[in-house]
């Protein structure tokens, strides 16, 4: 949004914002609770908000009456709103002047209370995508005014964010503003969801617990590489479809490395990262150049498999996070 252009002030502490909300063939004027005015079309207001529709199709005070305020000939309408917010009020009603993707969320917050008080589709979509654009960034932030918002999908985004940086595992509650707007058992249902989730994540380093024999990729069982690799390093494994096999140790161990790093952060680039990865490979996990030669395709292929199963395990536990609560 734009910052006004030379105000002017008049001798009761009332200045003009300026610029784009300063239109000589205005036909209304807005007055903020900080006394900062600007000039507005009525037809604008109408279109943006049925709040407005149905406020401007009452009969205005007769003039010079103590309910009536003029300006320069203007109507003037007193409101509860301070000037930051009327600018996105305004701004969300005129296409040629809508304000872009906010940088952080501290301007969501009144989008989302012009949509509430206004009944404003554009500034609910505003809120919205804003949210949604920066759960990344601000994933606890986000996830508060998710509440306010009373969106779900607004929520989840944000809480499978958050898991980058568990707050369950750091000292100390959210110190955001936020928080004061919503229900505490907001707070409770997230540390409940990181905390299942990092459950969930901790025994990726024993497939049998999470994966089917008829799932993995060629190269991981021993005799799947007849002809090429005749090494004995493997381990017996029992999977969950009852099958019995000797699995290669390389791929075990970017399990379990997989595994540490997910308990520090449950990311799916550290999934998809390849330094685990090559790590393994160039650290000599196995003397076997055969093996090598299988661990690259092999491994890539079972990240994606470990990329799916913690993306399942953390959508799954949202159905826990969002019980029992009303809105969509």
């Amino acid at each position: 949004m734009s910052a006004p252009d030379e105000p002017k002030q008049s001798g009761d502490g009332v200045r003009d914002f300026g610029a784009p909300f300063n239109a000589t063939n205005a036909d209304i004027i807005l007055r903020s609770s900080d006394r900062v005015d600007f000039r507005a079309h009525r037809t604008n207001l109408i279109v943006a908000s049925p709040f407005f529709e149905t406020m401007l199709a009452l009969p205005t005070p007769a003039q010079g009456t103590s309910e009536d305020e003029r300006k320069d000939g203007l109507a003037v309408i007193f409101m509860s709103e301070d000037a930051r917010t009327i600018e996105l009020l305004l701004s969300l009603s005129y296409p040629a002047h809508y304000p872009a993707m906010p940088a952080n969320v501290d301007i969501i917050y009144p989008a989302i209370q012009l949509a509430r008080k206004f009944e404003m589709p554009m500034a609910a979509n505003f809120a919205r995508f804003g949210l949604l654009a920066l759960a990344e960034k601000e994933p606890e932030r986000v996830y508060a005014l998710g509440w306010l918002f009373q969106s779900k999908e607004v929520i989840g985004v944000a809480a499978k964010e958050s898991l980058a940086n568990p707050l369950v595992q750091r000292a100390g509650g959210p110190a955001y503003a936020e928080y004061a707007y919503v229900p505490a058992t907001a707070l409770h249902r997230l540390l409940a969801y990181q905390q299942r989730c990092l459950q969930r994540v901790s025994d990726v380093g024993a497939p049998a617990n999470w994966l089917s024999r008829a799932s993995l990729p060629r190269g991981l069982i021993d005799g799947e590489d007849a002809g090429q690799c005749y090494c004995s390093n493997t381990t017996t494994l029992k999977f969950m479809d009852g099958n019995v096999v000797r699995a290669k140790n390389w791929w075990l161990k970017y399990l379990q490395s997989a595994q540490v790093e997910l308990q520090k952060s449950i990311c799916i680039s550290v999934v998809k990262g390849y330094k685990p990865l090559h790590a393994l490979i160039s650290y000599g996990v196995t003397d076997c150049e055969d093996c090598r030669a299988l661990a690259v395709p092999a491994l890539e292929e079972l990240s994606n498999l470990l990329t799916d199963h913690v993306e399942a395990v953390t959508t799954e536990e949202l159905s826990e996070m969002f019980r029992d609560i009303a809105f969509e």
